[in-house]
């Protein structure tokens, strides 16, 4: 039986980052059969929308435990680079919640 590379599951954001998480940033995902051949941005394979990554810290405190990483990566579909919300507190990162 073949297995997929890549399954998209919705998930609830409450049951990802129970505790919230931040943004630490936004960058366009890099289609590497494409590149240097100008536009090399990965696109959707379903709805052929660019492909971001958002780079977010999760807050849960149990994250990162036993050597882990508190940093996760979350690939998104957008026409246009999507621009996180103003810091409520300055001097840190954004508090961002995924929908949809």
């Amino acid at each position: 039986m073949a297995v997929p590379n890549t399954i998209k599951v919705p998930v609830p954001f409450d049951y990802v980052f129970p505790h919230g998480a931040l943004c630490l940033g936004v960058e366009p995902v890099t289609d590497f059969d494409k590149r240097g051949q100008g536009d090399d941005q990965a696109r959707d394979k379903e709805s052929g929308e660019r492909l971001w990554v958002v780079k977010v810290l999760d807050l849960d405190p149990e994250a990162g435990k036993f050597g882990g990483s508190k940093e996760v990566k979350v690939k998104i579909a957008a026409p246009v680079q999507p621009v996180p919300p103003a810091s409520k507190i300055p001097g840190y990162p954004p508090a961002v919640e995924f929908s949809d």
